[in-house]
């Protein structure tokens, strides 16, 4: 019995040691510029075909939702990281993803300016880490917040041939969350994958008196936007 105490207690020193020794690993406050890039899934990679009409020609004007190609992100974020491992953070995101091969090419043949999808996600969240050593970890996280959504000008300038000139679109906020896990290498990168759910968002035309959207006979068409991301982090 007095041997098993003896043992017990220097497992319970070991363990102590070795805890403290990794939560001094963490750094209190993380400062973390991200890059990576986006992949849209569901509707938001597959697209719907629209169709405007334009007042008070009632004059055809055909666009899509989605059909969104792989893009491009960039991150910022900070994070307060507690002694056990756990973090709080709030992030900001610039994600940008223009129109798929096809659907350039269509715009190409008609000389349309083509538009541009970019998403600007700000969230709050937690992540939890754990280092098996200083040169390697892991980590998970999960946040949520408000997503502004764009859509860019497409169209053409206003001219004879089509006096109604572009189509700009309202910005559009909604709920937003993602989740993600990764591994953290040397406290000072991270490599991460991540699922965005981004909202629901309508696609409305900024001057509504000239463009009357049509969508399966409903006065609006709303833009789902998911994606997977690959972050690459470098932290400070």
């Amino acid at each position: 019995m007095k041997n098993f105490s003896k043992t017990l207690m220097i497992a319970v020193l070991i363990f102590s040691a070795v805890f403290s020794m990794n939560a001094q690993d963490f750094k209190k406050s993380d400062f973390t510029v991200f890059l990576g890039g986006s992949m849209p899934v569901g509707q938001f990679n597959k697209g719907v075909d629209l169709i405007y009409t334009v007042s008070p020609e009632n004059t055809p004007f055909e666009t899509t939702l989605g059909h969104a190609m792989f893009g491009a992100n960039l991150g910022l974020r900070y994070t307060y990281r507690f002694d056990i491992g756990v973090g709080a953070f709030v992030n900001a995101d610039l994600i940008w993803n223009a129109l798929d091969e096809e659907i350039r090419e269509e715009y190409n043949k008609i000389s349309k300016t083509k538009p541009m999808y970019l998403n600007i996600p700000f969230m709050v969240g937690a992540d939890y880490r754990y280092d098996f050593s200083y040169e390697f970890g892991v980590f998970a996280e999960a946040g949520m917040g408000i997503n502004l959504f764009k859509k860019t000008t497409e169209g053409w300038s206003a001219s004879d041939s089509h006096p109604e000139g572009p189509i700009d679109y309202d910005l559009s906020k909604s709920f937003a969350y993602e989740i993600g896990t990764g591994i953290m290498i040397a406290n000072t990168l991270s490599i991460g994958i991540h699922f965005y759910g981004l909202g629901n968002h309508e696609l409305k035309p900024t001057n509504s008196t000239d463009y009357t959207l049509v969508y399966n006979g409903e006065p609006e068409a709303i833009e789902k936007v998911n994606m997977f991301m690959i972050k690459l982090g470098f932290h400070f």
